[in-house]
């Protein structure tokens, strides 16, 4: 099965000119006229499939006051209230056919080709994707004209839905939860499409939108890029100058909060913060925080990470490694080591492994011997095995090499965790 990535999330259009002319701005809708463009991702014949091996725990969505008509589905961790009745695919499936939509949260956790897609997104973003699948029954709408505080592609995988866009009532908003809006403050679409299968709609966060099956059943999904943003930017620089100077450290002084008013010692402490903090500050040191949260949160995806020791070992100065599909890691020199971060590892290393590690983490092929550094046979063969059963490299499949059986071949969901 071929990977699906970025670039065919959004043909024909081209990338540079999305993240010039529609990121954040504007919603896209893209109408291909190709019912099959997403078969390799998912359909409705992987939904009982992903339901049975996954097992989702159902709840009821619930706006403010009342139940909606949409069935949520979470890890167990994520969600402990269930609808009445069995927790399995005939359950579901009942519900489905009484007018519920179907909604399961992080598909990227459950189906390996969302998830590769939402890796190779997470590649090109340098933002974390998650993915949620919606299976809407015909003559219905699974839930009211909300906004969402993430990026959202809809890629709609079989059937068709009715979208009404709406302006935003506030532009790019903070809230990291889904937000239902009153009827009354919607006001009138800005637009009214009718996506088909194959077709992409992009909505920036904020926009209101509701969506309708109409004449058939829906099955799509939601990609939604949650963004790093500025904010986070600045809250990680001031954490660190609040480590290194006391005075953002000390408690507000006792009794200002409620008084109403803001006397001239309060104001001049809070302008001298705000000069400390503007000149001590760093870009490198916030960048360097960011960067560690977006790669420690980071799942490891599926792999080979289970190759018999034997094998590694066979690895030798000639053997041509490459890093797994959009693999994100990154070097961090240190003042006496430098390490390599990618998700689910930290390699600390000493310092004379730098340029190889730089390398490795701007290379996508190549062989053992072509490790640089000076480093010996030896050593470039030590830490190519570490890193080849770490999971940050692979041996490269080689041409004319044996295929596998088609029974070897890779499961197509992914366990839960």
């Amino acid at each position: 099965m071929s990977d699906f990535d970025f670039a065919d999330l959004i043909w024909p259009n081209d990338p540079a000119s999305f993240f010039r002319d529609t990121w954040e701005k504007k919603p896209l809708v893209v109408s291909r006229n190709q019912p099959n463009y997403y078969a390799r991702l998912f359909s409705m014949r992987d939904v009982d499939s992903m339901v049975y091996f996954t097992r989702p725990r159902f709840s009821g969505i619930r706006t403010e006051t009342t139940p909606t008509d949409a069935l949520r589905g979470n890890f167990p961790h994520d969600e402990h209230l269930f609808f009445e009745g069995q927790n399995n695919v005939a359950a579901v499936s009942g519900q489905f056919s009484q007018g519920k939509t179907i909604f399961v949260h992080k598909l990227e956790q459950r189906w390996k080709s969302v998830a590769t897609l939402c890796r190779d997104l997470e590649a090109t973003f340098h933002h974390p994707v998650n993915a949620s699948m919606f299976l809407t029954p015909r003559n219905s709408q699974g839930v009211p004209a909300h906004f969402d505080a993430v990026e959202v592609f809809v890629l709609q995988l079989e059937g068709s839905k009715h979208w009404r866009i709406y302006k935003p009532t506030i532009d790019l908003p903070l809230k990291e939860a889904y937000e239902p809006i009153a009827g009354e403050q919607v006001g009138a679409p800005i637009h009214e499409v009718h996506i088909k299968a194959g077709d992409l709609m992009y909505l920036p966060r904020g926009f209101i939108h509701e969506a309708y099956a109409a004449e058939e059943t829906s099955l799509h999904i939601t990609v939604a890029v949650s963004v790093f943003r500025w904010a986070d930017l600045m809250r990680l620089a001031l954490a660190r100058v609040a480590a290194n100077d006391v005075r953002f450290r000390q408690a507000v002084p006792v009794g200002v909060l409620g008084s109403g008013e803001i006397s001239d010692a309060v104001r001049a402490q809070f302008e001298e913060l705000l000069q400390a903090f503007s000149q001590g500050g760093r870009i490198e040191d916030a960048m360097a925080a960011l960067s560690d949260q977006f790669l420690s949160d980071m799942p490891v995806l599926p792999g080979a990470h289970f190759l018999p020791p034997e094998e590694i070992d066979r690895i030798d100065i000639d053997t041509v490694l490459e890093k797994p599909r959009a693999m994100i890691c990154r070097v961090i020199q240190e003042a006496a080591t430098v390490s390599i971060q990618f998700p689910g590892n930290r390699m600390r290393a000493p310092k004379q492994l730098g340029p190889a590690l730089e390398f490795i983490a701007k290379a996508s092929r190549f062989p053992v011997s072509a490790l640089p550094g000076g480093l010996s046979d030896n050593s470039k063969l030590t830490l190519a095995r570490r890193l080849v059963r770490d999971g940050l490299l692979k041996i490269a499949d080689q041409p004319g090499a044996r295929p596998r059986p088609a029974t070897e071949e890779s499961p197509e969901i992914v366990p839960v965790k």
